[in-house]
């Protein structure tokens, strides 16, 4: 997080600023930024283990479970009627009509051969901000033996992958 450059302030900020100059007195318009996220939040939720939620942490993600390791079909299961994964959905077809009934399967159009797949993770929000925290380190680009094969492309070598928007430069693991 880097601090407010300039006259820079928070939209919360800003909110409170501007409802004092129109007058308005009432304690939400005086919250800070602590309270209004522990109003909102109930603190009472058993998965956040009596922490607050203006108490939670913003530089690693917090698992709002039991305690128990989240496993599929032990202590998660989907939000279907069944509570099973429905491949042939009459809930989605009521809701979206009948083209919703079945999962369909769509030619991707794209110039380039292969597509980049991001993963996901709770060491990072997103691939512009790369891994841990503090690191400079860029992740790995993780590719199949036979792909990497059919364009000579060894493991530990930095490649350049791009698309019509941009490119980066990634190290190689053939996986």
């Amino acid at each position: 997080m880097i601090p407010p450059l300039g006259e820079s302030l928070p939209n919360t900020e800003i909110f409170r600023r501007l409802a004092a100059r129109f007058g308005f007195a009432e304690p939400c318009f005086r919250a800070t930024d602590e309270e209004l996220m522990d109003d909102t939040v109930d603190t009472a939720d058993p998965r956040l283990a009596g922490i607050r939620p203006s108490q939670i942490p913003t530089r690693k993600a917090l698992q709002m479970t039991d305690g128990n390791p989240l496993v599929l079909f032990d202590n998660v299961c989907p939000a279907t009627p069944s509570g099973k994964i429905e491949l042939k959905s009459e809930t989605l077809a009521k809701r979206w009509g009948p083209a919703a009934l079945l999962p369909g399967w769509r030619e991707r159009k794209a110039p380039h051969p292969l597509m980049l797949i991001s993963p996901s993770s709770d060491q990072r929000i997103s691939s512009t901000l790369g891994g841990l925290v503090g690191s400079r380190e860029a992740p790995p680009l993780l590719m199949h033996p036979k792909d990497a094969a059919q364009r000579s492309l060894g493991h530990g070598i930095d490649v350049r992958i791009w698309s019509d928007r941009g490119e980066v430069i990634l190290p190689l693991e053939v996986d």
